[in-house]
């Protein structure tokens, strides 16, 4: 499988695995985002009794009102939600990148779908190693993107990334 778009940076192991994490949980990243948005406003801060009542805490939590605590926990939701956004962003940028490889059918069958590489090998009419070589491939490519995305934009065909971004805009 030669093509003009092999991985020309060195992946590491912890890359590989970085990538594969980010398919595998990319719609639970989404389901996540929109029901951390749906729910931001229903914010409750329970006080649980527990030993420690009647002793002295010493925390700056114990000092603030409902409203503070209510306020700075909507806060870090709100963090939690674009950091998602951002995941969840950097991995369809990527995809959108790919999309023209030959069996980029691979990584939505495996990691969307979450078929078998059996499953996948039958569905394309490839061998179950051929399906294995191709994923490790389309894995590192997309670990180049993410990693060493200004390197991978100015080793491609700038008019294929030109025309890429344009039906994004």
């Amino acid at each position: 499988m030669k093509s003009s778009k092999q991985p020309k940076m060195k992946i590491t192991l912890e890359q590989y695995r970085e990538v594969e994490r980010l398919l595998y949980n990319h719609n639970k990243i989404k389901k996540r985002i929109v029901f951390k948005s749906e729910n931001i406003n229903a914010i409750v801060i329970r006080n649980y009794k527990s030993f420690l009542d009647g002793l002295p805490r010493g925390t700056s939590m114990d000092l603030k009102s409902e409203i503070e605590k209510k306020e700075e926990f909507r806060e870090k939701i709100i963090d939690e939600i674009a950091d998602l956004g951002q995941k969840s962003k950097l991995i369809n940028d990527s995809l959108v990148l790919i999309k023209e490889e030959k069996y980029y059918q691979i990584i939505e069958l495996k990691y969307f779908k979450k078929n078998t590489i059996e499953d996948i090998a039958e569905t394309l009419g490839i061998g179950t190693t051929t399906v294995k070589r191709i994923t490790t491939y389309l894995i590192k490519l997309l670990a180049e993107i993410i990693f060493y995305r200004d390197n991978y934009i100015t080793n491609r065909n700038i008019d294929t990334l030109k025309m890429l971004a344009s039906k994004t805009d």
